[in-house]
């Protein structure tokens, strides 16, 4: 049967098309690997669905922009009935007292974006992301009258709280203030909450009603080849050259993300390695960490530092058998992603995950049924180091086995997409 009606997604994200450096990049890359899936969906629906992206205009010179990414992008979607855009957002505006300006500038470029598709499509879902394009909603239902009309706002990945890594600017408090107005008083316009703590969050701090909150989890491609189980033998060969210590119980950290004053956690593992003899922390950073290393010779603390490794490395480590643990111990964490990837990769063995009691953390682990929950001090941590080395063999390969199962049903990428995209759909034909 021929789908009837058209209808058109558009995404208004920070990164993924142009550059890719954050976890915004990661789901655009998730999105347009599912777009097909998620097309045939709609279609069995009734509906005709094409992809409109939307990304802030960057010049060649930004770190990380990579035009042969942004013309495979404007490909993939063209090929399939969608478009790629570059949205200009004066770049003035990324000085710190340009702030505003660039919030207002990137919003009325994705609002245009947003009234441009409405006048070709029967129905329209834009989804914002971040403070950058939170005003977009506002625009929209402000100015917009008729058109209007055909257009569902779900504002997503972040509104400014108390609870982050540090603290939000007037432009990011203003900006998600007025979405966070035209949630509690427009049937046009939600927020998509990445987990069930930000979901409480946005309840509590913006007063966000429930009928108003969407779910987009935060999730994985479980399938994807990256998360394959690899042999003893190549686990072996991809830590070769590393320069790991030969003795010692490895806990395993990473972070993709290092932005300034960013509290992942990781002198809190040095910390409390010093108080469990054995214990040799393995951290990988973006960049080389000098005061890490300061520290834990401080503390006489044998660690072993990289920098800059490929997810195919992470991997390995995960799986090792001499990997006691994954640790994620992040001060604001809204939505983790890579503790899913860690206890999805070590399905069949190596790491127990071990979280704080902070952001999504707890909930990724079921409050402590997949993984275990550690109080954020140095003592808390150094407590759950003490039980992952206390669990039998059994022990560890029961928890490793409920951490996959809990991935598998609460945080697959293509389940939680779908339930987002239906969820949008429900509610635009509920307000038609």
């Amino acid at each position: 049967m021929k789908p009837s009606r058209t209808l058109a997604f558009v995404w208004l994200m920070l990164e993924g098309a142009q550059v890719a450096i954050g976890g915004v990049a990661r789901y655009v890359r998730n999105l347009l690997d599912e777009q097909d899936a998620i097309r045939n969906h709609l279609a069995a629906r009734g509906w005709k669905a094409d992809f409109i992206l939307g990304e802030p205009y960057y010049q060649s010179a930004a770190a990380g922009y990579d035009e042969q990414r942004w013309q495979a992008v404007r490909e993939h979607l063209a090929s399939r009935g969608g478009t790629a855009v570059r949205l200009v957002s004066d770049s003035d505006g990324l000085v710190g007292w340009g702030e505003d300006r660039f919030c207002n500038a990137l919003s009325a470029a994705g609002a245009q974006l947003v009234l441009d598709t409405a006048e070709r499509y029967e129905a329209v879902i834009a989804i914002s992301g971040t403070s950058a394009f939170a005003r977009v909603p506002g625009m929209v239902q402000r100015q917009a009258e008729g058109l209007a009309e055909k257009v569902l706002h779900v504002h997503t990945f972040g509104l400014a709280t108390h609870d982050t890594a540090r603290v939000p600017s007037p432009a990011e408090i203003a900006a998600d203030a007025d979405v966070a107005f035209w949630a509690r008083h427009s049937e046009r316009v939600t927020v998509g909450y990445i987990s069930d703590y930000t979901a409480e969050l946005y309840s509590k701090v913006y007063a966000i009603p429930p009928n108003a909150l969407l779910p987009n989890r935060s999730a994985i491609p479980r399938h994807a080849s990256r998360f394959a189980v690899l042999t003893e033998a190549e686990i072996d060969r991809r830590l070769t050259g590393l320069g790991l210590p030969d003795r010692g119980d490895l806990v395993f950290m990473w972070g993709r993300n290092s932005a300034p004053g960013l509290d992942k956690g990781y002198d809190l593992l040095v910390e409390a390695a010093r108080e469990v003899p054995g214990v040799v922390p393995v951290i990988a950073t973006r960049q080389p960490d000098p005061g890490l290393r300061e520290l834990a010779d401080r503390l006489d603390v044998p660690v072993a530092l990289l920098a800059d490794q490929p997810f195919s490395t992470i991997s390995a480590i995960v799986q090792s058998p001499r990997t006691l643990a994954a640790a994620f111990l992040g001060e604001a964490e809204p939505g983790a992603v890579s503790p899913m990837e860690a206890m999805w990769v070590a399905r069949e063995s190596g790491a127990v995950a071990i979280v704080a009691n902070t952001g999504n953390l707890p909930e990724v682990v079921g409050a402590g049924t997949a993984g275990i929950v550690a109080e954020r001090t140095t003592a808390g941590v150094a407590d759950a180091l003490r039980r992952a080395r206390s669990l039998t063999a059994d022990a560890r390969r029961r928890m490793r086995k409920s951490g996959a199962a809990r991935v598998a049903e609460h945080f697959d990428f293509a389940t939680n997409i779908t339930e987002l995209v239906d969820a949008a759909v429900d509610r635009w034909v509920g307000v038609a």
